[in-house]
């Protein structure tokens, strides 16, 4: 991303130097979103085999699997709509070589933040699972 937008401010990202900057980027470009296994909790909530849970268990494991469930949403909707189309259309412009340096910038730049927030996502229900207590916890009401 850094070489990409120091090319457009220079004036050098023509179609040939962007495809140069970024083809190794795409090259080997897969995004693995989260995936949750749930149906035993599923089933243990529906047929309440759960309950003998003591209640903070219980509360911490339900915030557990609602976050993994809000995890996986938000990624796809993160990464689909227009993101989605743009990457698509992008892809058929990179393998016709005929890549515009801002358009890719935008892409890219929209996709890492897209990343970024399903990163801090996934850390926060990571924090959730080992110490049972979410990130928001240490957060002051007001600040809500």
């Amino acid at each position: 991303m850094k070489t990409l937008v120091e090319g457009i401010k220079a004036g050098t990202a023509d179609p040939e130097a962007t495809l140069a900057i970024v083809k190794p980027i795409f090259d080997r470009f897969e995004i693995a979103l989260p995936s949750w296994q749930r149906d035993a909790w599923d089933a243990s909530i529906a047929d309440q085999s759960a309950g003998h849970l003591s209640a903070e268990d219980l509360r911490r494991y339900a915030e557990i699997y609602s976050g993994a469930r809000d995890i996986e949403a938000e990624s796809h909707l993160l990464l689909s709509g227009e993101w989605l189309t743009r990457a698509a259309e992008w892809n058929i412009d990179f393998r016709l070589g005929k890549t515009d340096a801002r358009a890719t910038a935008n892409m890219l730049a929209r996709f890492l933040v897209a990343g970024q927030q399903i990163t801090n996502a996934q850390k926060a229900l990571d924090t959730l699972i080992v110490t049972g207590k979410s990130p928001d916890d240490d957060v002051s009401p007001a600040v809500h």
